[in-house]
Parts: structure tokens; sequence; C-alpha cells
């Protein structure tokens, strides 16, 4: 076994709850040992200590131990998913929180007609229900990202960037002082920076859009495709395309946030 799972192993054994009350008790005979100093009670401290030290050197290596380990960090994953995901959720609109819940039963709808087809079909499309799964989780992402974009897009006024930026080129056309010419250039080229932005994260939300259209439709045509099955041959779900392009949206939308750091954190 390496030493480095070893060692994980038995740090995990000493965090075991049933550890605190042996070392509760363990520090408590010890404290009467040196109050009484009597033989009995010393003998008593040793063998809890002998026991618990043959304890944390077996435990890790014990099949059945690391098992229940296993099974507990299972249990620990799954809640910091689900606490994520109420995170992430409660931070949507109403609206767009609907969407999801829309999207996720469906995907328990596709899930439970797989299951009422038979062992053999659930085995076929195993693998393609995992790809629902990441397909969902990112469509949650999407829809925080379009959420954002969309609070950007709302408190921004294009029309009134590109008048300034008209406004500006006429001045400095007329005007002849070159500090101040200087200054209003400097005014200009601020105004075609977020010209520049408005545009890149207008593009970025429309992608987005688009992509959670796509997902969504993808989710209701598997679902027709689950209610009418009657052979796992007549099912057909192709999503590594899908998930190819949402993992490229996902990439475009991580260099756009640096556009809207300032705006919507």
């Amino acid at each position: 076994m390496p030493r480095l799972n070893y060692l994980l192993r038995l740090w995990a054994a000493l965090r075991e709850p049933a550890q605190l009350g042996l070392l509760t008790l363990l520090g408590a005979v010890w404290l009467w040992d040196a109050q009484t100093l009597h033989w009995r009670v010393r003998a008593s401290g040793a063998g809890i200590g002998a026991l618990e030290a043959i304890w944390l050197l077996v435990a890790p290596i014990l099949p059945r131990y690391q098992a229940r380990q296993r099974r507990r960090q299972e249990r620990e994953v799954l809640r910091a998913r689900a606490a994520e995901l109420r995170r992430q959720l409660s931070a949507l609109t109403p609206a767009l929180a609907l969407r999801y819940e829309t999207v996720r039963s469906l995907g328990q709808s596709i899930q439970a007609e797989a299951r009422q087809a038979g062992a053999v079909a659930a085995d076929l499309l195993a693998e393609e229900l995992d790809k629902l799964e990441a397909l969902l989780a990112a469509f949650l992402r999407l829809l925080s990202a379009s959420q954002r974009y969309r609070q950007y897009l709302d408190r921004t006024d294009e029309g009134s960037i590109l008048k300034d930026i008209e406004h500006l080129r006429g001045t400095l056309h007329r005007m002849a002082d070159p500090d101040t010419r200087r200054i209003l250039q400097q005014n200009l080229d601020i105004l075609d920076k977020r010209r520049e932005r408005f545009v890149a994260i207008h593009r970025a939300y429309l992608n987005v859009q688009a992509q959670l259209d796509v997902i969504e439709d993808t989710f209701h045509l598997i679902d027709d495709q689950m209610v009418s099955l009657r052979a796992p041959d007549n099912v057909r779900i192709d999503l590594d395309q899908i998930i190819s392009s949402v993992e490229t949206t996902e990439e475009v939308l991580l260099e756009t946030s640096a556009l809207i750091a300032e705006y919507i954190g």
C-alpha cells in the first residue's frame, strides 16, 4: 500500500466520531492515574492506549473499514454538491430557476423511463444518461452566466455610449488646444473600450441563450424518444457534439468574464 494512502486513511481513522469518546476516556484515565498513582488505573490506561494504537495501525488496511470510508466520502461529496446546487439556484431569478427545474424534471423523467425499459436497456443507456447529468450541470452554469450578462446589458446603454463617442469625435475635430485634445482623446479611448466590451458581452449573451435552447430542446427530444421506447436500439442519443459545443461556449465565457469583472463581479 502506498505510504500516502495509508497516512490518509490513518488520518481518517483518527477523525472517527468514536475516537473522540475513546481519547476522552483515555485522557480521563491518565488524569486519574496522575492523581492516584494506583497500578490498576495505570494498567487500565496502558491497556486502552494499546488497543487504540492497534486500532490505528490495523484500521487503515481493513477492507471493510476502507469501504466504509469510501461510502462516507461519497456522502460528503453528495452533500457538498447539494449545498452548491442550492446556492446557485438561490442566486437565480425565479424565472431562470423555474427553467432549470423544468429541465431537471425532464432528466428525472428520462432516468425513470430508462429504468422501466428494463435492466438491459438501462445498462446500454447508462453512459448517455451520465452525459445528460453533465449537460444539466452545464445548463445551470450557463443560466448563471446568462443572468450576469443580462444584468450588465440592462444597465448599460449602448446608444448613449455611441452618442458620446460621436460628440467627442466632433469636439476633438474642432479643438485646437493640444492639452484639451489629449484629454478628449483619452476619454474617447475609454468610450471605445466600453463599446467594445458591450459588443463582446452582447455576443456572449446571445451565444449562451442559443446554447441553453440547444440543451433544453435536447432534453425534450430524448424524453420524447424514451416515452416511445420499445427496444434500446430505437433510442438514438448522440450527445458528444453537444457537450463539445457547451465546453467551447464555456471557454468563451471565461474569456469574456474578464471584461465584466468590474461591473458584475
